[in-house]
């Protein structure tokens, strides 16, 4: 049976400002800026969002680049839902709205859910999104969010044969780029997500949500931390990859020692790593290479003050799946 995800909808940051985030990341990262249509106001649940994407070719990286964040409008509800999302997480320096996937077992998913009676809410489509989408621990009214639904990952789960996306995206196999030029951003691979027990997160997705993960956790001492790729059925899109720290002495460790799990870095593949390396340079983005291990490739670590406190990862195109 396919995986109950065929990708990440987005990769995703909260935070306060979203507009000035996009500015600052096209100007340190080379961000390509996204389109008027890209700039979306959601009223009624108090949302500013921007959906950027790293690479003009859509179908080679469907993934989005979600940088999102509360906004008072006049007609929204108070306190907001984007408020009050964010709230949960307190004063963490990464946060998500929601960990989006694409779905093509919408229905059974729903089904599934309910038998099992998880708090959920299956928010049907409306004037503001067009399609249904089901979110985990929350309910319609109030919020009060349970993470024991979903394993503290705020899912929020949408249909793959929904308005967003075209059929373009699920080529098989996974379209590459064409012509690429020395740099060139090529997709979003994957959105790291931290978390206390590694075997455990995976028990309840399974469980709660019927998504396994792809192979084996992999303990990889060199980088610093467990690891484990949650399955997807199109790899053009981004993956979840769950980190467990082994050690507080890597900037990872010490973030969880700190803030404890929750979202993390988001993956990028690029083409030419050295040429990106260069650009960064010359931009005055300050970055630490980090050598490849014997299950992680080489990679250029942003320094997070460039890019709204979120962690960024490139990589070489092709050396990587997530």
């Amino acid at each position: 049976m396919s995986s109950v995800c065929d990708f990440l909808f987005s990769a995703d940051m909260l935070v306060p400002k979203p507009r000035e985030a996009i500015d600052q990341m096209i100007e340190t990262i080379g961000l390509r800026r996204p389109g008027p249509r890209a700039y979306v106001d959601y009223e009624h649940s108090g949302w500013d969002c921007v959906f950027a994407l790293v690479n003009p070719a859509w179908e080679v990286g469907p993934t989005r680049l979600e940088v999102i964040g509360p906004k008072q409008y006049a007609d929204t509800p108070q306190p907001s839902r984007a408020q009050l999302i964010s709230g949960v997480q307190g004063a963490k320096p990464c946060k998500t709205h929601a960990t989006v996937i694409a779905t093509p077992r919408m229905e059974e998913l729903v089904a599934h859910v309910r038998r099992l009676g998880l708090r959920h809410w299956l928010e049907e489509g409306s004037g503001e999104t067009p399609f249904p989408r089901l979110w985990m621990g929350i309910e319609d009214e109030g919020f009060v969010y349970q993470p024991d639904a979903d394993a503290g990952l705020i899912i929020e789960v949408l249909p793959s044969d929904s308005a967003a996306f075209t059929p373009k995206l699920f080529r098989t196999p996974p379209p590459v780029p064409v012509d690429p030029v020395p740099g060139q951003m090529v997709r979003i691979l994957s959105r790291a997500y931290l978390v206390d027990d590694i075997e455990a997160t995976v028990r309840v997705l399974g469980r709660n949500l019927l998504w396994d993960a792809e192979g084996e956790v992999i303990d990889d001492d060199e980088a610093g931390y467990r690891r484990v790729i949650m399955s997807r059925n199109r790899k053009q899109g981004a993956a979840l990859k769950l980190l467990q720290p082994l050690r507080e002495a890597t900037a990872l460790g010490e973030y969880y020692r700190q803030w404890g799990g929750g979202a993390y870095a988001i993956r990028v593949a690029v083409h030419d790593l050295v040429a990106r390396r260069e650009q960064l340079h010359s931009a005055g983005t300050q970055f630490v290479d980090l050598p490849p291990t014997a299950t992680e490739p080489a990679r250029v670590c942003v320094d997070p003050a460039a890019t709204a406190r979120m962690p960024f990862e490139f990589v070489e195109f092709g050396e990587a799946e997530a």
